[in-house]
């Protein structure tokens, strides 16, 4: 969804390899993003839209892979 702009610029002995920051938007995306602080779980998903049918697909999974014992 990001292009780079620039091309890479290599590492030295004294320095890292550095990155640049500037990008080009390649297209839109919807993120969805489950988490639960206190244990440290972190789900994210990049999906092309943001429908009533994306979002219920994304809790199915959810429900069906991390709570599946808890049914």
């Amino acid at each position: 969804m990001l292009k780079e702009t620039r091309g890479p610029i290599g590492a030295t002995k004294k320095h890292g390899q550095p990155v640049d920051y500037e990008y080009e938007r390649n297209g839109p995306a919807s993120i969805f993003m489950f988490a639960e602080p206190l244990s440290g779980f972190r789900q994210a998903t990049a999906r092309e839209r943001r429908t009533k049918a994306d979002w219920a697909l994304e809790v199915a999974q959810l429900v069906d892979t991390r709570y599946a014992e808890c049914a």
